[in-house]
């Protein structure tokens, strides 16, 4: 095509030859009733699918739940153990001693010597990423002003750089730090070559407590690789509310106790290589209709009903790790 025809001039040409062709009519009206087919056919299955489901709030009554699946399956142990065979170097370094009691007194003398200023920013664990700090340049800037107890790394960080910063910032720092992720489905991600685990809805389905205990084992691992020693994991939250748009897949399951289980292993399996867990997302998010990340949302019911549901896993886990 000469460059003359990519024109105004061009224009009555090209509608001219397609206006007579039966193929361009009907490419035309396909064009336009493919997508309108699709949509009319979303809202059908929007109304007589989601629209039919009727929340009511949590159920009196909460569905027994009868342990883990009974039915036939593989030997679990042969392939966890095949799992970690070639990290067993690491693994007895790795794994959390009982604090000495030259430790606890150490830790008493330097909590003794630090200032006001210095024991409030133990209280604080900030953003690793310095452009979401005001008058901050760096990371390092921040351990000099706050001397926070820790920081939070962005899971979208390559793995090399975490370990440089995480190294750097522990030997410059006076106090032990923090190094946070959220890491709830594993260490892995875009950036990295480590693993991502499945949802805890899928972990739960499977009803095996071993699952999620390597699940924390794995995930443990491949964070301490990187300095990070604080997982925000697991979700504890209860999927009991059909209209929630942010927990669904990210929940062990419907039933308290499935979810205290799953939790309480994944724990296990964390803190048997030394990393801290948290329990999220407290008093419970499951049984609420909006994302939290951009609205504030209640959880409703009476208090029997938050015992028996929304704080039940944390009583268990809490018993069960020795938590608070």
């Amino acid at each position: 095509m000469s460059s003359r025809l990519i024109g105004c001039r061009a224009i009555p040409k090209f509608i001219a030859f397609h206006t007579f062709s039966p193929r361009f009519v009907l490419n035309t009206l396909f064009g336009f009733t493919r997508p309108l087919v699709a949509f009319l056919a979303a809202a059908v299955c929007f109304y007589f699918g989601f629209r039919s489901v009727e929340y009511t709030g949590p159920p009196s009554e909460v569905p027994a739940y009868t342990g883990s699946y009974a039915g036939p399956v593989p030997d679990l142990d042969p392939m966890l153990d095949s799992l970690f065979a070639r990290h067993q170097p690491f693994l007895s370094d790795y794994r959390s001693a009982a604090l000495l009691e030259r430790d606890e007194a150490w830790i008493d003398s330097t909590l003794e010597a630090l200032s006001l200023k210095e024991k409030i920013g133990q209280l604080l664990i900030v953003e690793l990423n310095p452009n979401r700090l005001r008058d901050v340049q760096t990371p390092d800037d921040a351990l000099r002003r706050f001397s926070p107890g820790g920081f939070f790394v962005s899971r979208t960080l390559d793995p090399e750089t975490v370990i440089d910063v995480t190294n750097r910032l522990q030997q410059r720092s006076d106090v032990p730090l923090f190094f946070a992720a959220d890491y709830e489905r594993g260490a892995g991600g875009r950036a990295n070559a480590f693993t991502e685990v499945p949802s805890n809805m899928g972990i739960g389905a499977a009803r095996d407590p071993r699952l999620a205990e390597a699940a924390g084992m794995l995930t443990a691992l491949e964070a301490r690789a990187m300095g990070i020693n604080l997982v925000l994991a697991p979700v504890v939250d209860i999927n009991d509310n059909p209209e929630n748009p942010i927990i669904n897949i990210r929940s062990y399951g419907e039933n308290p106790a499935l979810v205290s289980e799953m939790a309480g292993a994944f724990v296990r399996g964390a803190e048997q290589l030394g990393v801290a867990t948290t329990l999220k997302h407290f008093p419970g998010h499951g049984n609420t209709s909006v994302d939290t990340h951009v609205q504030l949302a209640s959880v409703l019911g009476s208090w029997d009903e938050l015992q028996a549901t929304e704080l039940a896993p944390y009583r268990e886990v809490f018993a069960e790790t020795g938590g608070p």
